[in-house]
C-alpha cells in the first residue's frame, strides 16, 4: 500500500486521507443502515462488531507505519494516536458532514488530512 510505503509522515497520512474519503463516499450510507440494523438482530450486531474491530485494527497498521517514519505529537501514545484515527475516519463523519451539511468530498478530504496531521504528528512530520 502506497500509505504505508510513503517515508514523509504528513504525505503518508494525506495519501490515507485521500483513500478514507474515496471509501467513504460509497460506503457512509451503507455503514449507517447497518448500524441501525446491528441494535436489531444480534448476527448483525457482530458483522458490526468485526467491522468495528477491523477499522481500529487497520488504524493501528497506519500508526505503526507512522513510528517507523518519525514521531508522534507530544504526549501521544501509540493506543492513544490509533483511537484517534479510527474514529477520524469514522463513516458517519463523512455522512453528516458531506450529505448532511453539504460539504464536498474535496473539502471533506482536505479537512480528514489536516485534521490527521494536526492530531497526529508531531510539528515537523506536519
Amino acid at each position: 500500500m502506497l500509505t504505508l510505503r510513503e517515508p514523509d509522515p504528513g504525505r503518508s497520512l494525506r495519501l490515507y486521507a485521500r483513500n478514507v474519503a474515496r471509501i467513504h463516499k460509497r460506503y457512509a450510507d451503507l455503514h449507517e443502515v447497518l448500524q441501525m440494523a446491528a441494535a436489531a438482530d444480534d448476527e448483525l450486531a457482530e458483522l458490526w462488531q468485526a467491522l468495528e474491530d477491523e477499522r481500529r485494527t487497520g488504524a493501528g497498521y497506519i500508526i505503526d507505519a507512522l513510528l517507523g517514519k518519525g514521531p508522534l505529537k507530544p504526549g501521544l501514545d501509540r493506543d492513544s494516536a490509533v483511537d484517534l484515527l479510527w474514529v477520524f475516519n469514522e463513516p458517519g463523519i463523512f455522512r453528516r458532514l458531506v450529505r448532511r451539511r453539504g460539504w464536498t468530498s474535496q473539502r471533506y478530504k482536505q479537512w480528514l488530512a489536516d485534521t490527521f496531521c494536526d492530531q497526529l504528528l508531531a510539528p515537523a512530520g506536519r
